[in-house]
């Protein structure tokens, strides 16, 4: 089940009862290497983080079960999930030494098929429930079948709050640690010479499985200590949050183009931008020139999910990254000039639909790539330069106006977040 795991010791818990942690780490979609800035994962590591660092504990063993989402066909998600499991394993033993291979046991489980279901019996904003529910209850069917016609579902509406709400928690490693504390060390240790039963809480009659696969054995609801049943984790308000972003654009900077942006974030998903070029440069001998002042403005409308918080180590954005679109619209005037050829002035306006996406490249800084398609309107004057390059011969037959339909700019531009502090947390 996606993230809530029962560890316990069947003959030898009579003696003592371990203590026992649980957490559970989320993977993005068709991805196996671990994001500490998705979802809920920076809690839990934090929680792994002062457990280890934590004195008088002693670790037994570890269990790692890993699941992925129905999406894809099952023999693919068996192999994603088997990759989760081994990517959590020696991530454990890569950032705590303490741990040997030895006191680790993985056991992949494919598709949370059953978990799915138990989700969106669950949540009461699933459109057209009962229908989903009827597709995905049907006897006889192959889950990539029900998958399928889900996805049909009226029109892909019910899939696509599914998509969104549910099948990011089904993309899990849950890890379980038994441990002991020192002061309790008289006691021997149990040489869990068989596998340790794990609960899914949504199996029928509470049954758990062992490592192999098999049941190992049934439990009753009061054996389950501390922890509950599985729901979506909560977000909370990262330490930090993005109130503006500055930025400029590093094909314009190639070109000794001066180019500043500034974007301010409207809650979680708008953004609004303000683009500014001002280059002004003209050689001494006036034969070269190249001046243009554009000032335009841009809504953006962002798709990406809000990660939250990760720790120190880890680079996190609580806004303004991901994927975006959004509509534009610029204006300005321009002198452009090359000895006595290519020597045009005038000014333009242009309107149109931008798609990008910005991914963090460092801890204080965003790499941001856009594209833009729209309708631009050129009013444009040669000229000719005089003799002594010191007046401008106006060329009204070679004047004009250009009307553009196609793309209209393109930007790699570098951000930098400004942030504040936070206090408390949201739900």
């Amino acid at each position: 089940m996606i993230a809530t795991l029962l560890c316990s010791v069947s003959l030898w818990a009579q003696q003592r009862e371990p203590h026992r942690l649980a957490v559970t780490l989320y993977f993005r979609h068709d991805k196996w290497v671990l994001d500490s800035s998705y979802l809920t994962n920076s809690q839990s590591i934090s929680t792994l983080n002062k457990f280890f660092d934590a004195q008088g504990v002693r670790v037994d063993s570890v269990v790692i079960v890993a699941h992925a989402s129905p999406e894809g066909t099952v023999s693919y998600n068996d192999r994603l999930s088997q990759k989760r499991a081994g990517t959590t394993k020696y991530w454990l033993l890569k950032n705590y030494k303490s741990l040997s291979l030895e006191q680790i046991r993985t056991n992949a489980r494919g598709e949370d098929y059953a978990g799915l279901i138990q989700m969106i019996e669950a949540d009461r904003k699933v459109p057209h429930k009962k229908e989903v529910l009827k597709v995905l209850r049907k006897e006889g069917v192959h889950p990539d079948k029900k998958m399928r016609q889900l996805m049909r579902l009226r029109g892909g509406r019910p899939y696509s709050y599914v998509r969104r709400n549910i099948l990011p928690y089904l993309r899990t490693a849950a890890t379980c640690i038994l441990y002991w504390s020192e002061d309790n060390l008289a006691l021997p240790f149990p040489a869990f010479d068989t596998p340790l039963p794990l609960m899914r809480l949504a199996a029928p009659k509470s049954t758990s499985i062992g490592l192999d696969g098999e049941p190992a054995g049934v439990w009753t609801q009061s054996t389950i200590q501390g922890l509950q049943h599985p729901t979506k984790p909560q977000h909370t308000t990262p330490a930090t949050k993005t109130i503006l972003a500055l930025k400029t654009n590093a094909l314009y900077d190639l070109g000794s183009v001066v180019n500043f942006a500034v974007e301010a974030p409207i809650g979680d998903r708008f953004s609004l931008v303000y683009n500014h070029i001002c280059p002004w440069w003209l050689s001494e001998d006036n034969r070269y020139c190249l001046q243009l002042l554009s000032i335009g403005g841009e809504a953006r409308w962002w798709f990406a999910p809000k990660p939250v918080a990760a720790r120190k180590n880890f680079v996190a954005r609580d806004r303004l990254v991901g994927h975006f679109v959004g509509a534009y619209a610029m204006s300005g005037m321009f002198d452009f000039q090359a000895r006595t050829w290519g020597c045009y002035q005038g000014e333009f306006w242009s309107a149109g639909l931008t798609y990008g996406y910005s991914t963090p490249i460092g801890k204080r800084m965003n790499l941001e790539f856009s594209l833009s398609v729209g309708y631009a309107q050129i009013p444009y004057r040669h000229y000719v330069p005089t003799d002594d390059w010191q007046d401008l011969i106006r060329d009204k037959f070679n004047s004009g106006r250009l009307h553009w339909f196609g793309p209209t700019k393109a930007e790699v531009s570098l951000v930098v977040p400004i942030t504040i502090g936070t206090k408390g947390g949201r739900k």
